[in-house]
């Protein structure tokens, strides 16, 4: 994967390692990420992705922005 690579997950929490993307973050080998999904919700306090600055979280509102698109 190229390291200006951005990661986003919109769709299952478990899909990916938070732990190990954290570190892949930290390390550079990956240049950003933005979830809407986290492994256990409500997010915990220690939550990996938490302490990075280069991973944007939302609280899991991708969704209903869609449905409003068709409504």
């Amino acid at each position: 994967m190229k390291t200006n690579a951005v990661i986003i997950n919109t769709s299952r929490g478990g899909l990916i390692n938070e732990e190990d993307l954290k570190e892949a973050l930290d390390a550079g080998r990956i240049n950003a990420a933005a979830v809407d999904v986290v492994s256990k919700e409500p997010i915990e306090d220690d939550n990996p992705l938490l302490g990075s600055d280069k991973c944007i979280i939302t609280p899991h509102i991708a969704w209903p922005l869609m449905n409003q698109e068709n409504a």
